[in-house]
């Protein structure tokens, strides 16, 4: 049988095979010569599109699956029309937080004359807290995912579930936000003061610190544990459960911090 019989009678699926044999060939001699990885992206997109990416073998395949894509997607996913939403999202949702967490903090200072030692205001502003994050987190959460605060994003930048320049854009809309509502609070109450954050004066700098990590590290694994997929559509339960540790940080720090 000549060679030309032989291409003819050659099995479609061998051929696939061949071809994808090709490729992982190719894929291998770029990652050994350490070629970036936006050309394993190129390979990996065509891979796709001509539906050879069930012949590689399993190591290649989670290497090109894993692949990120290039500065220039990257960016151009930053500014889509959905990205643009998640941004406003992310804005609302932390003005929102943050009007209601302030302004309750103002408020219980208004109406009790020692609430900076009153164990009740510190309850009120930690309700406060816990409402108003799981009303954002559930307004925001099927458009932007439903962040709020800077460091949710970073965890999840870390993660590889938000690109890097995603997340700068998150965390300028969420400073947007939260400075937004701090301004209407002042310009709407004449006369009172914007409470800030301060150590308390029985904390060192380092102490504060730390007890900040841990309860940082709280929120964003309860952020986390919401968002597992192996646990199934939460609904609701996801955002009350990251409000409700937000609520139990504000009660954990209240003695080691003055203002809010």
């Amino acid at each position: 049988m000549t060679t030309a019989e032989t291409v003819k009678t050659e099995k479609p699926g061998m051929k696939r095979r061949h071809v994808a044999w090709q490729l992982e060939f190719e894929i291998q001699a770029s990652i050994k010569r350490c070629i970036p990885c936006t050309v394993i992206s190129i390979l990996n997109k065509e891979l796709w599109s001509k539906g050879l990416s069930r012949s590689l073998s399993p190591s290649v395949f989670m290497l090109t699956k894993m692949a990120p894509n290039s500065l220039s997607v990257r960016l151009e996913e930053s500014f889509t029309r959905n990205a643009l939403r998640s941004y406003l999202a992310e804005f609302i949702s932390t003005f929102i937080f943050v009007f209601a967490a302030v302004g309750s903090a103002m408020s219980s200072r208004k109406l009790m004359p020692d609430a900076t030692s009153d164990p009740s205001s510190l309850l009120v502003v930690a309700l406060a807290n816990a409402f108003a994050l799981s009303s954002a987190v559930y307004i925001a959460a099927g458009i932007s995912g439903g962040h709020v605060n800077p460091a949710v994003t970073f965890g999840l930048a870390v993660g590889g579930h938000v690109s890097i320049p995603t997340a700068m854009l998150y965390w300028i809309s969420q400073m947007l936000g939260a400075t937004m509502a701090c301004l209407f609070l002042r310009v709407t109450t004449v006369g009172q003061h914007v409470p800030t954050h301060a150590i308390a004066e029985e904390m060192t700098g380092f102490g504060a610190s730390v007890l900040e990590g841990v309860l940082t590290f709280a929120l964003v694994y309860t952020v986390y544990a919401a968002g597992d997929p192996r646990r199934g559509p939460l609904g609701s339960i996801g955002p009350l459960a990251i409000g409700l540790i937000e609520g139990a940080n504000v009660l954990a720090a209240g003695h080691s911090r003055e203002g809010l």
